[in-house]
């Protein structure tokens, strides 16, 4: 619920600056970093909220990113590569950073 909250303080401030700034909200409203970030809020929820509320504000929530993705078409495929890439890189440098840790284990064992 928490990352709710905070998703929709975050938009509130984004509102506030644009009328501020005079920024038109059109310019800002769905953009591919918006829509990640929304993704990730809503992974983030799924994991820790659980019972009906989860499926009810998962769903809804799902359904309307997928309504706003709807309008980027191919070019959300960009964001997603780039998101992919920077992923497998994680997860190669993890694997190695394990992978020193147990030959370093390994041999710290096989010296007793």
């Amino acid at each position: 619920m928490a990352s709710i909250l905070s998703m929709y303080t975050a938009f509130l401030l984004v509102l506030l600056g644009t009328y501020v700034f005079k920024v038109p909200v059109s310019f800002m409203l769905v953009n591919q970093n918006f829509l990640f970030l929304y993704g990730f809020v809503l992974i983030s929820y799924w994991k820790t909220e659980t019972g009906r509320r989860r499926w009810i504000y998962s769903g809804l929530s799902l359904l309307s990113l997928s309504f706003l993705v709807s309008g980027f078409s191919w070019r959300i495929l960009y964001s997603v590569a780039l998101t992919g890439i920077g992923y497998y890189g994680f997860v190669r440098k993890t694997a190695r950073q394990k992978g020193q840790e147990e030959k370093t284990a390994y041999k710290a064992y096989s010296d007793l």
